[in-house]
């Protein structure tokens, strides 16, 4: 009966995960693996039954905190700010396409006024997508890099 009892609190812990995820991104794996994660390192906490327990709950945590920076883009965006501040808000605007249903899509930033300054915001946009892919990769990496190294022994 106990076995049971404890089945069913799992579930219950799990439901929200599993009705809020999808099949076609992986970001829902992801959270999956967080809150797998977040079992583990709660039962690693609460009943430090191995020595390493404490460690392991520490890399556990850290894995997990990578992982909701990925999930939130909280490095990605880092870099978008810096030229955000740099160059100010993106304002955007429709022109309508003569003859037709559509509209083009413009934006601007409020510190380019000039040609030059538009083209040097341009290029520094670019510059600031790099950086965002590249912190973006920092944490992927740092999230299966850790897994691969400590992840075997986690359930020793």
């Amino acid at each position: 009966m106990i076995r049971l009892l404890r089945r069913v609190n799992r579930l219950i812990r799990w439901m929200p995960v599993i009705w809020h995820t999808g099949d076609w991104d992986y970001s829902y794996v992801l959270e999956i693996l967080a809150h797998s994660l977040g079992e583990l390192e709660q039962h690693l906490l609460d009943h430090d039954m191995l020595v390493c327990s404490k460690r392991n709950a520490k890399r556990i945590h850290y894995v997990r905190q990578m992982v909701g920076r990925y999930l939130n883009g909280t490095s990605r965006d880092m870099a978008y700010e810096r030229h955000e501040k740099k160059w100010g808000e993106m304002v955007g605007f429709r022109i309508p396409i003569p003859n037709s249903d559509f509209v083009e899509w413009r934006s601007a930033r409020l510190n380019a006024r000039t040609t030059q300054e538009q083209e040097r915001e341009r290029k520094d946009f670019q510059r600031a997508m790099k950086e965002a892919h590249r912190l973006e990769q920092r944490d992927w990496d740092a999230i299966w890099d850790t897994i691969k190294k400590h992840g075997q022994r986690w359930w020793c």
